[in-house]
This record gives C-alpha cells, structure tokens and sequence, in this order.
C-alpha cells in the first residue's frame, strides 16, 4: 500500500472515491505509483508462469469436485 498502488476497504465506496480524489490531485503520486507498479511487474510476473496457472485453473474448473489450485505467494513491494 502506499508503494505500487492506493488499497481501500472492500465495500467502501467513500474510500474508494477519496482515493480517486488523492490520485486526482496529486501527479507526482500518480507518476511514483505507476513507475513503482511497473517495476514491480516487469520484475515478479513472467508470462509463461502466469498462463500456465490460468490453463491449470481452467483445467481444475472443468473437473468437477476437484479442488482449484492454489495461487502461489507473489513478492509484493
């Protein structure tokens, strides 16, 4: 939070809608925050990870009972 991107209460709309309003008025917080999300990207996501966990969700959601895989832990900044 605060690093790569503004976190709110699920099911906050007013908190949601400040969040926007800090974004609005503030360019250098949005710049620092999108640089910073980028990085973040481009360093953990690899895209041939990320499509073989969709394709082993999709496959686990097309055998009924079977448990979905769980998501793997991600570095978060």
């Amino acid at each position: 939070p605060g690093v790569t991107g503004l976190l709110v209460p699920p099911g906050d709309p007013d908190a949601l809608a400040a969040a926007l309003l800090r974004l609005a008025e503030d360019p250098g917080l949005r710049t620092r925050l999108g640089r910073a999300a980028r990085l973040h990207v481009v360093a953990t996501m690899d895209r041939t990870r990320c499509l073989d966990e969709v394709a082993a969700l999709l496959t686990a959601a097309m055998r009924p009972g079977d448990p979905l895989p769980a998501a793997r832990p991600r570095v978060s900044a």
